[in-house]
C-alpha cells in the first residue's frame, strides 16, 4: 500500500456542500445502521488535512481504521453520488477519490462553508487537561500511523486528548497553510455565497473560539511542543482576526464583491476594445493589476512569476545567472546598491549609487522591479545593455555586459595592522552563518584580538541568517529583534532571541562598519549589537528598511505565481523601530564626495586606457604591481612609465587622482588573476582606518606606534583632537543663539 496515504473526506463535503448528499441517516445507513455518523463527525479537522492537497494533488485517500469491503464500498458509493468525483473502493480500508481539476475552487467553497458550519474538536469539560506525556507520544508516532489516528478522528471515534495530539502534529506539517488556506477559502466563498455566509459566521466564530479555548493548555516541559501549540495559536488567532473583521463591517464581503465585478468588466473592456491585440492577453492584464496592488502597498511588495522566484531562490543560494549587482528602487528610480565583486557589471565599470534608466535602450522610468529584473538577467553568454546615468555626468553612457553564472562570496576576511581582523559580509543569505563562521575560525587561529564587521553596502538577506550572526556574539537568550505584524492579531507577533546552541565568540572588541546602503538584515543586526553594547558603529547612517517579508505562492495557480510581501516590521531590543529612519552610527564620519568637475574629468581617462597600461606593465613588473595593489604610499613614481601616461592623458586631474584611479584597475587585476578579490583597502578607506584605530585604543595599544598604522594612527588623532578642540565652540555659540532668541 502507497504510504503516508492523505486522509480525505472530499466526497462527503462536496456532497454536503452541493445539495447533492443524502441524510446523515442516509449515509448511517450506507455505512451500517450500528453507527451514527454526522457531517459534524466525519469533518472534524477536515481542513488540516484537505486543504494543502487540495491544491497540489488530484488524487486523496480515504483511510477507515478497519477492515471492511462493504463499508469501503458504500462510502465509494455515497461519494459518486455527488457526480462531481470518482471513488473508488480499492482494498476493506483504503477508498481512492478523484477530483477533476476544473472543480477544485468549487470544491475549496464547500469546504470552507462545511468547516464553518461545523469545525470543533470533541468540546472537552472545563477542568479537562490534555496530559503532556500523551501528547509527546502521539506526536513520535510514525506519519502512517497519524494519517490512520486522523482518519479515525474524522469518523468521530477517539477521544479528544488524541485529536488535541493529532491538530499539533498537523500544526508543524502545515503551518502557514492553516492560516492562508482557510482565509482564502472563506474570502471565495464571501465572495460567491454572501447570503449564505451571514447564516453560519457566528457559528464559525465560535466553533474557532471553541478551539483557541482547547488550546490554552500549557504543555510543559518539551519545548518542540510548546512551539508548535503556539504556531497553531497564531493560525487559528489570524483566521478570527479575518472574520472578525467582516462580523463588524458587513458591508466589506459586498464591497469585496463588486471590487471583483469592477476588475472583471475593465479587463473584459480592455480585452476587447484596445487595439493593440498583444497589449491585452486575459493572463497579462490579470498579471498587471496583481501588480498594480502590490506596488500600491510598499515598493518591497512584489508579485511574481515563476522564473523570477527561480531567480530569487538562486540568488539565496548563492549562484545564479545575471550581470552580478545588487539593485534597489526609490523615488527616483533604479539605483545599483553596488554590484557583486568580479561580477560582469563589476568588470563592466557599475558603481554603487549609479541610475540605470534604459535597458537594451528602452527606458524603464514606469516599470516594475520584476519587470527590470526579467529584462536584464537571461541566459549566460548573452549580452545586456544597460543605460546608466552617475552623479557628474551630463548624460547617460550605455555599459555592454555580458551575462554570467555569479558564485557569489558571501564573506571576505583579513587580518589589519595590529591583529586587528576585518570581515566583510556581502549578503546575509542562507549560506552566510556557515561562511562568517569559518572566517572568524581563520582569523582566531591567526591571533585576532579585535574585530571590524563591514556591513557597507550589505542589502540584508533571511532573519534566521541574521539570528544565527548576532548569536556569534551576544548572550545566550537575549531579545535580538521583535518582529511585530499587524495589530489585530498580536498572536502573530515573535520576539527572537540569541540561539542558545551558538558557539560565542571571545568578549574582543568589535567594530561596524555602516553606511547608506546597509539595509534590512544588516540594520537589524548592527541594532542589536549595539543595543547590547556589543559593538561601536562607525559610518554613516543606514537606509531604513525595518519591514520583511515572506513568500507565498498564489493559491489560484499553483507554482506559477507567487506573493512577497510586507508581513511586519522589526524592533530593535531597545524598541526602536529603522524603517524609513535608519541607524544612526556612534561615530558618524563626513561623506568623502569629489566635485562634479573632478567627476566628469575621472570619466574621460576610460576603462579602456587604465586597462591597457596595466596590460602592457603587469606582466614584467608582476611583484611590484601586487605590492602596489596592497600599498602604495600614496607615491605615484612607484608606478613604471608614470609620468609618460600621466601626460598622454591630457587631464586637468592632479597626478595624485590619476595614480588612484590606476591603483584601483592594478587591484582588480591582481584579484582576477589570483582568483582572490582583496577583502578591503586600508589605504585608501577612511572609515576603515577610524575602525581599526578604535579597536587599538579599546585594546589599550597605541594606534601611532604599530607597524603598518603609524601615519593613519597620527592622522586620525590630529583629526580627533581637533574636532574635540571645535566643538565646544559649537556649543557655546548654539548656547549663545538660544540666549539672543
Amino acid at each position: 500500500m502507497a504510504k503516508k496515504l492523505f486522509v480525505v473526506l472530499l466526497g462527503l463535503l462536496i456532497l454536503a456542500g452541493a445539495g447533492l448528499a443524502p441524510a446523515p441517516q442516509q449515509l448511517s445507513a450506507k455505512y451500517g445502521a450500528a453507527e451514527e455518523t454526522t457531517i459534524a463527525e466525519v469533518t472534524t479537522l477536515m481542513f488540516y488535512n484537505l486543504y494543502p492537497r487540495m491544491t497540489g494533488e488530484d488524487e486523496f485517500y480515504l483511510v477507515t481504521d478497519e477492515e471492511d469491503t462493504c463499508r469501503a464500498q458504500a462510502i465509494a458509493e455515497a461519494i459518486n453520488s455527488s457526480r462531481l468525483t470518482r471513488a473508488t473502493a480499492l482494498s476493506g480500508n483504503l477508498v481512492r477519490v478523484t477530483v477533476p481539476r476544473q472543480y477544485r475552487a468549487y470544491a475549496l467553497n464547500i469546504a470552507a462553508r462545511i468547516d464553518g458550519l461545523t469545525l470543533s474538536l470533541p468540546r472537552p469539560r472545563p477542568d479537562a487537561q490534555v496530559p503532556t506525556k500523551i501528547l509527546i507520544t502521539l506526536l513520535k508516532k510514525d506519519p502512517d500511523d497519524l494519517v490512520r489516528l486522523n482518519a479515525a478522528i474524522s469518523l468521530g471515534r477517539r477521544s479528544e486528548m488524541d485529536a488535541y495530539a493529532a491538530l499539533a502534529q498537523i500544526a508543524e506539517e502545515e503551518k502557514g497553510w492553516v492560516r492562508r488556506g482557510a482565509m482564502h477559502a472563506m474570502s471565495n466563498f464571501q465572495v460567491e455565497n454572501a447570503k449564505q455566509m451571514q447564516e453560519w459566521r457566528k457559528e464559525f466564530l465560535s466553533a474557532v473560539n471553541r478551539v483557541l479555548r482547547l488550546l490554552r493548555t500549557k504543555p510543559q516541559g518539551d519545548e518542540a511542543v510548546k512551539k508548535q501549540v503556539e504556531e497553531l495559536k497564531a493560525a487559528f488567532g489570524d483566521v478570527l482576526a479575518y472574520y472578525k473583521l467582516f462580523e463588524s463591517n458587513p458591508g466589506e464581503a459586498d464591497k469585496l464583491r463588486e471590487s471583483m465585478r469592477i476588475l472583471q468588466e475593465l479587463i473584459v473592456d480592455a480585452a476587447v476594445l484596445y487595439p493593440e491585440k498583444e497589449k491585452v492577453e486575459i493572463d497579462k492584464l490579470i498579471d498587471a493589476a496583481a501588480k498594480g496592488v502590490t506596488e500600491y502597498l510598499d515598493r518591497f511588495t512584489n508579485f511574481w512569476d515563476k522564473n523570477t522566484y527561480a531567480g530569487f531562490r538562486k540568488n539565496t543560494q548563492g549562484k545564479f545567472v545575471g550581470i552580478g549587482v545588487f539593485i534597489d528602487k526609490d523615488d527616483e528610480g533604479f539605483r545599483v546598491v553596488s554590484p557583486i565583486f568580479g561580477s560582469p557589471a563589476y568588470q563592466a565599470g557599475l558603481k554603487a549609487r549609479d541610475r540605470i534608466v534604459s535597458v537594451d535602450g528602452e527606458e524603464i522610468k514606469d516599470i516594475d522591479m520584476q519587470l527590470l529584473q526579467d529584462r536584464i538577467t537571461g541566459k549566460a553568454g548573452t549580452v545586456v545593455k544597460i543605460g546608466v546615468m552617475r552623479k557628474g555626468w551630463k548624460e547617460p553612457k550605455v555599459f555592454e555586459i555580458t551575462r554570467g553564472v555569479i558564485s557569489l562570496p558571501l564573506v571576505l576576511s583579513t587580518m589589519l595592522p595590529g591583529d586587528v581582523g576585518y570581515l566583510r559580509l556581502l549578503q546575509f543569505s542562507v549560506e552566510a552563518p556557515k561562511q562568517f563562521q569559518a572566517a572568524l575560525d581563520g582569523l582566531n587561529k591567526q591571533g585576532m584580538k579585535g574585530l571590524i564587521i563591514d556591513l557597507r553596502n550589505n542589502p540584508g538577506g533571511t532573519v534566521s541568517a541574521t539570528l544565527k550572526i548576532a548569536s556569534m556574539f551576544l548572550p545566550k537568550g537575549v531579545v535580538v529583534t521583535k518582529l511585530i505584524g499587524r495589530k489585530e492579531n498580536p498572536r502573530s507577533n515573535q520576539i527572537l532571541y540569541a540561539d542558545r546552541r551558538t558557539r560565542r565568540q571571545g568578549n574582543y572588541p568589535v567594530i561596524i562598519l555602516v553606511n547608506g546602503a546597509s539595509a534590512s538584515g544588516a540594520e537589524l543586526f548592527t541594532g542589536a549589537m549595539r543595543d547590547h553594547k556589543r559593538a561601536t558603529v562607525i559610518g554613516r547612517k543606514t537606509y531604513g528598511k525595518g519591514c520583511g517579508q515572506n513568500i507565498f505562492p498564489m493559491l489560484t495557480s499553483k507554482g506559477e505565481k507567487f506573493l512577497k510581501i510586507t508581513v511586519f516590521k522589526y524592533y530593535l531590543p531597545g524598541g526602536e523601530c529603522v524603517h524609513e529612519v535608519g541607524i544612526k552610527p556612534d561615530i558618524e564620519l563626513p561623506v568623502h564626495e569629489l566635485d562634479e568637475d573632478v567627476l566628469a574629468e575621472l570619466e574621460k581617462i576610460t576603462p579602456e586606457r587604465l586597462e591597457e597600461y596595466v596590460l602592457e606593465n603587469f606582466d614584467k613588473n608582476r611583484e611590484l604591481f601586487e605590492k602596489l595593489a596592497r600599498c602604495d604610499d600614496s607615491d605615484p613614481s612607484k608606478y613604471p612609465g608614470f609620468e609618460e601616461f600621466y601626460n598622454s592623458l591630457n587631464t586637468t586631474l592632479n597626478r595624485d587622482m590619476v595614480r588612484r584611479a590606476l591603483r584601483g584597475r592594478i587591484r582588480a587585476e591582481v584579484g582576477n588573476r589570483s582568483s582572490k578579490p582583496f577583502a578591503c583597502d586600508l589605504q585608501q578607506d577612511p572609515e576603515l582606518q577610524r575602525g581599526v584605530y578604535e579597536v587599538m585604543r579599546k585594546l589599550g595599544m597605541d594606534p601611532t606606534g604599530v607597524e603598518g598604522f603609524e601615519a593613519f594612527g597620527e592622522r586620525i588623532r590630529k583629526e580627533i583632537e581637533q574636532a574635540e578642540k571645535e566643538q565646544p565652540e559649537e556649543n557655546a555659540a548654539d548656547a549663545s543663539k538660544n540666549t539672543d532668541d
